[in-house]
């Protein structure tokens, strides 16, 4: 958001929430203050060097430049209340406007940007927020209820609702992975203190057999109402970081554990994908032949043909379940509608008309690799054979 030129001066980026009646007496003090720093900036750096003439010469150096984004309040906003304001740690701006939050939205150097409502977490959307804050670098919130924040809001979900497992999932590799390639510490104690102050080793170690639907309240209910085949994706990319950096050979058991049981409720998909993560723990069991399968039978064709399976007499159903499993065994992949990583898998039919793309390859591309990169796949081998 900086340019590295010269003669200029320390970035700083400011967030203006005013009226545009008042925006030229800003913009002048704006000038002012830039153009202060600019001055002082200039006396600081000049050096005792003279040039041929027995002048004194700048050693002029690059540095970053100061600039401003602003945000207006519309029409609308101003006729409501803004009562609060909170910057967490990763400079996340969010203001309360009535009993809904806004957040900066777009917004650079040359145009004005807007305040859009945060939807980031549909699960806010229902909430009456009445006061916000910032508490060691996190924002906080006040309900008509309770207050909570992200720990809290990860726990406040049932146990046997999939968010509350995925959550914890995905923080605990990700402040693994951050540590492993920066060595700060903040990253580690706070994956600890999640750990073990707010239950996160707990939540992500829950079998994935307790996953189910929940009528314990509306957001519990919407995100519990089929099993999110999206989440299974997610799960899986960020094993890498759960199971390679574990912070203890404990904790690296533990997570091996977690990742075998998920493994296993996919087992019956057979994709190479969730097969290679899995194989990534050092486990010899995690279907190889079946892994290739995938490989080699997932179409070239990758447009969005029409698909009808439902209607067949040789396919055997199963009962309606919430993991979306229509068949005892899964239909050779060139006889069902094309899929994707976060994709029913046991769908029967789909609608199209060729005329669109599901993927670009990474479907096949990415356990492709994934199987050559931990060497369960080995390079081509070319022989003199003409066929």
């Amino acid at each position: 958001m900086a340019n590295t030129v010269s003669l200029l001066y320390t970035k700083s980026i400011k967030l203006f929430l005013m009226k545009p009646g008042i925006y030229a007496y800003f913009s002048l003090l704006i000038l002012f203050l830039c153009f202060a720093g600019c001055t002082s900036k200039i006396q600081y750096n000049r050096q005792t060097q003279v040039n041929s003439n027995g002048q004194q010469v700048y050693q002029d150096s690059f540095y970053i430049q100061n600039f401003s984004i602003k945000y207006y309040f519309t029409e609308d906003q101003l006729k409501q209340k803004a009562s609060a304001i909170s910057c967490n740690r990763d400079g996340q701006i969010r203001i309360l406007l009535g009993n809904k939050l806004i957040v900066p939205d777009n917004g650079s150097l040359f145009y004005s940007g807007k305040l859009v409502q945060d939807v980031a977490y549909t699960q806010m959307l229902t909430k009456q927020i009445r006061s916000i804050l910032t508490y060691q670098n996190q924002t906080v919130y006040l309900d008509q209820k309770q207050i909570f924040w992200n720990p809290e809001y990860v726990n406040k979900f049932p146990t046997n609702v999939g968010d509350r497992k995925i959550c914890s999932s995905n923080i605990i590799a990700f402040l693994q992975t951050a540590y492993h390639f920066t060595k700060n510490e903040k990253y580690k104690n706070k994956a600890f203190e999640l750990m073990e102050k707010f239950g996160y080793l707990d939540n992500l170690m829950r079998p994935m057999k307790q996953i189910g639907p929940s009528d314990n309240d509306p957001v519990s209910k919407s995100l519990s109402e089929e099993w999110n085949h999206s989440d299974d994706e997610m799960y899986f990319l960020a094993y890498w970081g759960l199971y390679l950096y574990a912070f203890n050979p404990e904790l690296k058991e533990k997570f091996r554990e977690a990742i075998r049981d998920h493994w296993n409720i996919e087992r019956p998909e057979r994709n190479a994908l969730w097969n290679f993560t899995y194989a990534m723990t050092g486990a010899k069991d995690f279907d190889l032949e079946q892994s290739i399968g995938f490989l080699k039978n997932y179409p070239i064709d990758l447009r969005n043909w029409i698909v009808k399976n439902s209607q067949r007499k040789d396919i055997e159903l199963i009962p309606d379940n919430f993991r979306g499993q229509t068949t005892k065994e899964l239909l050779p992949l060139n006889e069902i509608p094309l899929y994707r990583h976060n994709g029913q898998i046991f769908a029967l039919d789909s609608d199209g008309d060729g005329n669109s793309l599901i993927s670009a390859g990474d479907v096949w591309l990415l356990p492709y690799w994934m199987g050559r990169y931990i060497g369960v796949i080995s390079a081509p081998i070319r022989n003199n054979s003409k066929n």
